[in-house]
């Protein structure tokens, strides 16, 4: 059983030049780029609330995982497997993709109610999970733990949304910021490995000012309608106006990143993409005409 956790030597005999680009586009949808994307989409296009507890499941996800994996530090299968070099000298155990990536499809199937969605996630969910073995980054025990985290969090997540003695707080979005701010602060001083603490505090950047751009938003009254269904010419628009502000925005601060250590540039990045996606890019879309509100 052990062998069968930890052997991936069988991937070898299934790859081929048609497989290996379809696994890698599969494990692409994994990492944050085109993740911060989706969530970026998922906040203009569809509806904010919901969005925004997309968001904080992925994060709290990330974290999690992030610090599992310095604490149990469990190496990945032998470099001489891998068709992934993104991974660096990161840890296996749990994998990060499997993990985060059935949180956020599996999450957004659940607010969307529909047997397409549960139907649509679960196939994108599992084949982001076999890519990590087919490139050979994660062993079997990996992404069957990441599963099982992610499975745990819904649960749990999902078990306090619907408490009557939590749900009021959990929408407080005062309360939501406080608890990150807190959060961060203790990951600063018990993270496992303390040369990598900071990047807790980076991530923990991202949904602080996601929440005070979203605050932000609803004072100066620049959100439009959720309820309202946007036509496709302005969903095209809006994707197009908020992706490009957004590419924008990072080749921007790609000038001053250079002037920064990596502690610095990272918590600057993050935290603009957060007010970008609830403040910035809001005002872009209103300026634009694009909103109803």
């Amino acid at each position: 059983m052990t062998n069968l956790l930890h052997d991936i030597s069988w991937v070898v005999d299934l790859r081929s030049e048609t497989l290996t680009p379809i696994f890698q586009v599969f494990t692409a949808l994994g990492y944050p780029n085109l993740i911060m994307i989706g969530l970026a989409l998922a906040y203009w296009l569809w509806d904010k609330s919901a969005a925004t507890r997309l968001m904080v499941i992925v994060i709290l996800s990330t974290l999690i995982n992030a610090f599992l994996k310095d604490y149990w530090q469990n190496p990945r299968p032998d470099a001489m497997f891998r068709l992934d070099s993104e991974v660096g000298t990161s840890f296996g155990m749990p994998s990060g993709h499997a993990q985060v990536s059935a949180v956020l499809w599996f999450y957004l199937a659940y607010e969307l109610k529909r047997l397409w969605a549960w139907c649509f996630a679960s196939f994108v969910v599992i084949g982001i999970c076999f890519s990590r073995l087919y490139l050979g980054v994660h062993d079997i025990e990996d992404i069957l733990m990441g599963l099982l985290l992610a499975l745990v969090s819904l649960v749990v997540y999902i078990g306090v949304l619907k408490s009557d003695l939590l749900k009021d707080r959990v929408a407080s979005l005062e309360l939501n910021l406080l608890a990150f701010i807190l959060l961060g602060l203790v990951l600063r001083i018990a993270w496992p490995e303390a040369a990598n603490s900071i990047g807790a505090i980076v991530v923990v950047s991202l949904p602080i000012a996601w929440l005070v751009g979203k605050r932000l938003a609803e004072r100066l009254n620049i959100l439009s309608s959720t309820e309202q269904k946007m036509k496709v010419p302005t969903l095209i628009a809006t994707s197009f106006v908020g992706l490009a502000a957004l590419i924008a925005l990072t080749w921007a601060l790609g000038y001053l990143t250079p002037f920064m250590n990596s502690e610095m540039s990272g918590l600057l990045i993050t935290t603009a993409l957060g007010l970008h996606v609830t403040l910035l890019g809001p005002m872009l879309f209103k300026l634009c005409k694009l909103t109803s509100s």
